[in-house]
């Protein structure tokens, strides 16, 4: 029995010491395990903050672009807006334009009538001008005719003349 017992307090101290050495040893695997792990966080951690740093890199980048658009985009709002009240006044002017050239051609429409009338009354001047003219020439022939006639008749004085011969020769006879 006491072999017994030295046996049993041999292996279960043998036992003991395998479970000493295999704590130790998992111990061991175990802080091994712990600095990979932590090692391996680290090297996450670096590499996941550098990609944040990148990706914080390319937000910061974009969103100045974005700054930067919408500023350029503003910009051409307002130039938008510039033009559209240039546009708007334009449209107004094109309006009052058209409505003078309305008027424009309401007055040449005018003119012409008039023009057409003023050309037709100086077609009838020319024509009674015409007339007066032709009426004239017959006047001033008929006047030569009897400026003629009246040229070949005696004067006054060569009428009174032959009569105071043809008494003479009365008186005369007698």
């Amino acid at each position: 029995m006491a072999d017994n017992n030295s046996e049993i307090l041999a292996l279960l101290a043998e036992s003991l010491r395998a479970a000493d050495r295999d704590r130790e040893e998992n111990m061991r695997r175990f802080a091994q395990l712990t600095e990979t792990m932590v090692n391996g966080f680290l090297r996450l951690e670096d590499r996941l903050g550098a990609r944040i740093d990148n990706v914080a890199t390319s937000v910061d980048h974009l969103t100045g672009r974005v700054d930067h658009l919408t500023g350029r985009v503003d910009h051409l709002t307002g130039r938008v807006d510039h033009l559209t009240e240039r546009v708007d006044y334009l449209t107004g002017e094109v309006s009052e334009l058209k409505t003078d050239m309305r008027e424009v051609k309401g007055d040449v429409r005018e003119i012409k009538v008039q023009a057409q009338e003023t050309n037709r009354r100086l077609a009838n001047t020319f024509e009674q001008v015409g007339q007066l003219t032709e009426q004239t020439k017959a006047s001033d022939l008929r006047l030569s005719h009897v400026e003629e006639a009246q040229a070949r008749q005696p004067t006054n004085a060569e009428l009174d003349a032959r009569l105071r011969a043809v008494e003479e020769q009365m008186r005369s006879a007698s």
